[in-house]
């Protein structure tokens, strides 16, 4: 996908296991991208790293749940990924980022797609979109299933239990 981008847009991939790294290194000489393309290889903190980003791009074929899109939104950093895991929940097209099919044409128009966004709205609307799954905001929605059905087993309970 990169490729299919203008000279001006860089990627920085973080993570991988070190035998990964050099792989995909030496694919992206092959493609002759190597001056476009940084692999820094698996951090502790990506924290540094996304707020250095200007797009978080995931292009993963399966992904449980893909924290790492929720890390980069609770950085203020737009994210253009695939329809897995929890990106169609998180991900607002035109917002904070984009969904994208798979192949490299999808990946690249949604990068473009989310560079072009306005960096303050898109900043504001990623936040927003992890504000809602945030710690606190998972535990009161639980807190709050688990007081409605405390609530209607009293109200089982007192009219003498179901049916």
């Amino acid at each position: 996908a990169l490729g299919l981008l203008g000279p001006e847009v860089r990627l920085v991939v973080v993570g991988g296991t070190p035998d990964l790294v050099a792989a995909e290194a030496r694919r992206a000489a092959a493609r002759r991208l190597g001056d476009r393309l940084r692999f820094d290889g698996a951090q502790t903190d990506p924290r540094p790293w996304l707020h250095a980003a200007d797009v978080l791009a995931m292009p993963s074929a399966y992904e449980s749940y893909g924290l790492v899109v929720l890390e980069a939104l609770a950085c203020g950093v737009p994210v253009v990924a695939t329809r897995t895991g929890c990106v169609p929940d998180v991900v607002s097209e035109g917002l904070n980022g984009a969904v994208v099919g798979s192949a490299p044409d999808d990946l690249a128009a949604g990068l473009r797609r989310a560079l072009d966004l306005d960096p303050e709205v898109s900043r504001r609307a990623a936040r927003s979109s992890a504000e809602k799954h945030s710690w606190a905001e998972v535990a009161r929605r639980y807190l709050e299933v688990l007081a409605q059905a405390h609530t209607r087993q009293g109200d089982a309970v007192t009219s003498g239990g179901p049916g």
